[in-house]
């Protein structure tokens, strides 16, 4: 007899013991090789580890505070998260709390944000020089140049550190799990008690308390780089091998083109490299529906970091139909017009892809590629950019409350306009309202010259480019499927 059973029912009775039913539901339950490990182990600790950082975090509160040279080795590296020092002379170690630096300005805390830097805003902690005085086999600890009662403290708690920073103690335990190859979601479950509860109480304790997923990446991240999983197809393999394995593939494919290509770039004569493929039936779409065509670049698609474009047109029943890709190393306008010739010498020439107008996102490489593939056509291509991306750009570039009304009107320029004549008006505007003369030359030089581009009155003319600002997202659905 078997019945369906609850989570309740996988608690032990002398029936599920007893069963066969609940050996077939043990097998299938598989544990992780850490879960019977104790914390204790792999992050040995002083004892009464908790009220030793405690005691240490505020060590000006004690005058007549005495620690062991050997005791105090052992503890510092679980306050390495509040006190930075440099090297020992003259009998004394220097210490300051790491949190002492104060940001001149809240424009630093964005520039940071901006460049992608650290974002922990610095508290100006008083602490700004801590001396230890080694003694007899003993450190003491004092302020220079004060007296004890004007010792200053912290102005942030201990807490407050451990959740800014994972000291250098938990974190020398958690490079030693990454480098035995568990996986990080494991090492995290061991090390805050998932499956053996003093695990967490213990962690707690060393400073751990705040401890994440992302930390343990953060501490593996140099290590797996340098030993990269071997379990992962392709991680053991360099391009080139990887490359001649596509080429062998689409090989036995009777229904793909193909061609490796390389090209050298002009900006700094270095060769780009970049395969191209399409199927058969998709190049005859291409010719038939080529008109307007849209490319795409996609990262994060391959372990070896290559860019991967998509041309795609779109059907007469109203899909949007992927006809050719490339991958290439470099996002650079010399590989992409090598690669674009490829695909326009599978369709015949200017003789089989119509091509008369290119949708791209707003990038420079691009349509320098388009531009150098389409130079001798008969035909002038028109290159259209993405009102999406163009309006990120014009965010970018224009942030700030101060350029809220140039904003305003470009955008007025870009999707209301109905003329060309008003289209650069609004773009006057926006010009005349900004403060800068580095903006205004910004949107002059940029902008103002490149109506045909981005602005939505120059594509009335074609039923089908009026479409084109809803292209972009429809394209990313149908790429992400590929």
């Amino acid at each position: 007899m078997s019945a369906s059973l609850s989570r309740t029912d996988l608690s032990p009775s002398p029936l599920s013991q007893s069963s066969s039913s609940s050996s077939s539901r043990s097998s299938h339950l598989k544990r992780s090789p850490l879960d019977k490990r104790q914390l204790t182990n792999i992050l040995p600790a002083p004892a009464d580890i908790e009220n030793l950082r405690n005691k240490y975090f505020d060590i000006l509160r004690y005058l007549d505070a005495r620690v062991s040279i050997t005791l105090w080795h052992q503890l510092e590296p679980f306050l390495e998260n509040v006190y930075s020092k440099t090297q020992p002379r003259n009998g004394r170690i220097y210490y300051h709390c790491r949190w002492s630096k104060e940001h001149k300005s809240e424009l630093a805390i964005r520039d940071r944000k901006r460049l992608g830097a650290s974002q922990k805003t610095a508290l100006h902690c008083p602490v700004t020089s801590l001396v230890a005085v080694i003694e007899e086999g003993y450190i003491r600890f004092e302020f220079p140049k004060k007296k004890p009662e004007e010792w200053p403290e912290h102005n942030h708690s201990l807490d407050w550190c451990d959740r800014q920073k994972i000291n250098k103690a938990v974190r020398d335990a958690l490079f030693q799990e990454v480098v035995k190859g568990y996986e990080v979601a494991s090492i995290l479950k061991m090390f805050t008690g998932e499956w053996q509860k003093d695990n967490r109480i213990h962690l707690e304790r060393c400073g751990g308390k705040h401890l994440s997923l992302k930390h343990i990446h953060n501490v593996g991240r140099d290590f797996r780089k340098q030993n990269k999983s071997k379990k992962r197809y392709g991680n053991q393999e360099e391009w080139e091998q990887q490359l001649a394995t596509a080429l062998r593939f689409l090989q036995q494919e009777e229904s793909w083109f193909y061609r490796q290509i390389s090209a050298i770039r002009n900006l700094d004569s270095e060769q780009s490299n970049a395969l191209v493929f399409a199927e058969r039936d998709r190049i005859k779409t291409l010719c038939r529906r080529g008109y307007l065509t849209l490319m795409d670049s996609t990262h994060c698609t391959n372990k070896l970091g290559w860019f991967l474009f998509t041309l795609v047109v779109r059907d007469e029943q109203g899909s949007y139909i992927p006809c050719a890709h490339f991958l290439t190393d470099n996002e650079d306008g010399d590989i992409i017009a090598a690669a674009l010739k490829v695909v326009k010498e599978w369709t015949g020439g200017t003789a089989g892809w119509r091509l008369r107008w290119m949708l791209t996102d707003d990038s420079a490489a691009e349509q320098r590629g388009v531009r150098l593939a389409f130079d001798n056509e008969d035909e002038c291509v028109g290159h259209l950019l993405c009102t999406k991306h163009s309006g990120n750009t014009l965010d970018r570039n224009l942030s700030g409350p101060n350029k809220k009304e140039a904003r305003k009107h470009m955008y007025t320029a870009m999707y209301t306009r109905k003329t060309r004549i008003g289209c650069q008006d609004s773009v006057q505007q926006a010009i005349d309202s900004l403060p800068s003369e580095k903006d205004k030359a910004y949107l002059r030089n940029n902008w103002y010259n490149s109506l045909d581009s981005w602005a939505m009155c120059v594509r009335s003319h074609s039923c089908i480019l009026l479409q084109v600002s809803i292209f972009p997202f429809l394209v990313e659905a149908e790429i992400s499927k590929v």
